[in-house]
């Protein structure tokens, strides 16, 4: 289960925005959680449960990273 993370970080990592235009979409009102508009930059929202929408699409969280190290 992940913890909830900033929106721009969210955007950012979707591989959509980086992390200052994703500031300015929110800003802008473009973005939205469980369909409701997200203006304030210290919004967060937790990939696993709740609905991100950038202009009305639902954005796509791929797997988390993960770190294999071989000796």
């Amino acid at each position: 289960m992940a913890k909830p993370e900033r929106l721009q970080k969210l955007l950012s990592r979707s591989g959509l925005l980086s992390r200052r235009r994703a500031e300015l979409a929110i800003s802008q009102g473009r973005v939205a959680v469980n369909g409701r508009v997200v203006r304030e930059m210290g919004a967060t929202a937790d990939p696993d449960k709740d609905v991100l929408t950038l202009d009305g699409k639902t954005v796509k969280f791929d797997e988390p990273f993960r770190t294999i190290l071989l000796h």
